[in-house]
């Protein structure tokens, strides 16, 4: 009995570890010259509808009918297309 009582503790505290580290995430607000935690980026896809190569900046349109999402890439960002660098 009291082993699960102890493995049901212990599963408790992991998830509430869990909830923090995404908060953690989540919550993240980049600093110029600090490399931002792993798992901190945001997936975004759609269509290119706007390129600015020299400014790193564009913007991605999900739908035909949709708005557009505008962008600025950081310094250390990468684009890549089908599984290779799209510099």
């Amino acid at each position: 009995m009291t082993f699960l009582v102890a493995v049901f503790l212990a599963w408790n505290n992991t998830v509430v570890v869990a909830d923090e580290k995404t908060d953690a995430l989540r919550d993240h607000v980049p600093r110029p010259g600090i490399f931002p935690p792993k798992g901190a980026g945001v997936q975004l896809d759609g269509d290119l509808v706007v390129s600015d190569p020299i400014n790193r900046r564009g913007a991605l349109r999900k739908g035909r009918n949709t708005p557009r999402h505008y962008f600025a890439m950081l310094p250390y960002g990468m684009v890549w297309y089908h599984g290779a660098p799209a510099d």
